[in-house]
């Protein structure tokens, strides 16, 4: 029996017991059972007692066990926030990295566009340099070719020339010949009709 059922027999007992006349608040009560109350107080005080030094030797436990828990909780929240921070400065430096790539790959876009864009240039005032310099050189070699048949030419003619006079002289002297042979055959026969007469 513990404290509080002993109390309650202790309230029953006195509310059970007869009053007597002329003795306000005082009662004939069973010494039987009051002496067995007492008996079980007697034996329920160690009992409670008993129990509270055991709850007082547990308190050392259960306060270790809830300052290691406490400690469990704590690192365990700890090695989450440094997680938690890693991953984050993890997640900050690839996307620093990206914009840095992305950066790096839209500078190197831009120079190759630039360096095309130069060598385009280059190459279309190379070419405009080579059709000037081709169109120079045609200019030239039809010139030279047009002065040389034009000498060739001259030569020609006057070698045409030339000849036409040495055949044109040959021609007179031939046509002179012709006429002298007639004027000296008209002459003869003028003598000859003379000696006739």
């Amino acid at each position: 029996m513990n404290i509080p059922q002993i109390s309650v027999e202790l309230e029953g007992l006195i509310e059970n017991g007869m009053r007597v006349p002329g003795f306000r608040k005082k009662v004939l009560i069973d010494i039987e059972k009051l002496t067995m109350l007492a008996e079980a107080v007697q034996a329920a005080v160690p009992a409670n007692i008993q129990e509270a030094e055991e709850v007082l030797r547990q308190k050392d436990s259960i306060i270790n066990q809830a300052y290691l828990e406490a400690q469990r909780i704590k690192t365990s929240a700890e090695q989450e926030s440094r997680d938690i921070i890693k991953e984050s400065k993890t997640e900050h430096e690839q996307r620093v990295q990206e914009t840095q790539v992305l950066k790096t790959a839209k500078v190197e876009s831009e120079q190759i566009i630039n360096d095309s864009v130069a060598e385009s240039n280059k190459m279309k005032q190379d070419a405009q340099k080579k059709l000037y310099d081709m169109q120079l050189d045609a200019e030239s070699i039809a010139n030279s070719t047009r002065d040389g048949a034009d000498a060739y030419a001259r030569e020609v003619l006057c070698n045409l020339e030339e000849q036409l006079a040495e055949s044109l002289g040959r021609i007179r002297r031939g046509i002179d010949a012709l006429h002298s042979r007639n004027d000296k055959r008209t002459v003869s026969e003028e003598e000859e009709e003379v000696i006739t007469a």
